[in-house]
């Protein structure tokens, strides 16, 4: 097993790394777990750290150069020299990495090497690189819609009956509604259940296509989950990827920015307008994007509560259904 020092409350360094290696690392290799301001002063901090050597250690099975803890049993050991990620899962994660991994051959995007399920271990490629800021978003809005047409254009397309995907939402929903009873109140459960069976009912009478095209989507389009490298946008951490939409992901991220108030609706609009209207190959995905805007963000919300109640057994974060769901619904 391997040392690691504690130099924050999710992030660890190698007991047994040399000090130039580390300050190499600080200052070189890791552009995305640093922060975009006081980065250097970050650093020193973590150095005196390393120096004392006194933090608490954590064991971990791989070697690596430093460690970011994910949630109480998940962990990502980060290899420089090799550029590699472990992804260390518990193994009550067993089906959220094995997804990821399985839908590799449907995506080219999708950054993973290898899956160790007996060991459970998810290899992916480790890119140094900055996460975007809000500003660097706002001044190039086609570098941003470049990324969302590249990750339609790269996925398999696969048709399903528009009646049946709506009703396959609407039942998971539901049922996951009644898995989660001991976290969401009587009104959250009311206002979403109330809310899904009106939208169904919308999207069976007026959306105008009998099957939906999907894409393989990464679920979770956030700054942080995304790096700059060579002009482009690369997105990283597919934990949440799956079939969906073509809007879905494009209307995540815009939808987080503008409930942020990072990014203004002019801007948004341009975002969505050039990926809306690329040149796709699929007859199907260019239909789609022709629907009533309407149509298309009811469709996005259910996919979204969806995604949300699913999250629940795997984030913290998504207990927060106040947050996350009823603000969500409340802006529609």
């Amino acid at each position: 097993m391997e040392k690691y020092i504690q130099l924050e409350k999710r992030l660890y360094v190698n007991k047994n790394i040399s000090l130039l290696k580390l300050i190499v690392i600080l200052f070189f290799k890791i552009n995305p777990l640093l922060p975009h301001t006081n980065k250097h002063k970050k650093i020193l901090l973590y150095i005196k750290i390393f120096l004392k050597s006194k933090s608490r250690l954590i064991y971990l099975p791989k070697k690596g150069d430093l460690v970011m803890k994910v949630s109480d049993t998940n962990y990502k050991v980060f290899s420089t020299s090799n550029n590699i990620i472990y992804n260390l899962y518990h193994h009550n994660y067993e089906r959220l990495a094995e997804k990821q991994f399985n839908l590799i051959k449907y995506n080219r995007m999708i950054n993973l090497v290898k899956w160790d399920k007996k060991n459970m271990i998810l290899e992916e490629y480790y890119i140094n690189g900055n996460h975007p800021t809000y500003a660097y978003l706002v001044n190039n809005p086609k570098v941003c819609s470049d990324l969302f047409v590249k990750m339609i254009k790269l996925s398999k397309v696969k048709k399903i009956n528009s009646d049946m995907y709506f009703n396959t939402l609407k039942n998971g929903i539901f049922d996951n509604l009644k898995k989660n009873t001991y976290i969401l109140s009587k009104t959250q459960t009311k206002c979403i259940s109330d809310f899904v069976e009106e939208s169904i009912n919308y999207l069976n009478n007026n959306f105008p296509m009998t099957y939906i095209p999907q894409v393989v989507t990464h679920g979770d389009i956030t700054c942080n989950n995304l790096i700059i490298y060579k002009n482009n946008l690369i997105p990283i951490d597919w934990e949440f990827c799956d079939f969906r939409s073509p809007i879905f992901d494009i209307q995540f991220f815009l939808n987080k920015l503008e409930m942020e108030k990072q990014i203004d609706s002019g801007v948004s609009s341009e975002i969505k307008v050039i990926a809306s209207n690329a040149d796709y190959e699929s007859q199907e995905i260019k239909s789609f994007f022709r629907t009533d805007r309407e149509i298309l963000y009811k469709l996005y919300l259910i996919e979204y509560v969806y995604l949300v109640l699913s999250q629940i057994e795997f984030r913290e974060f998504a207990k927060d259904i106040e947050h996350y769901v009823i603000r969500y619904l409340a802006t529609y």
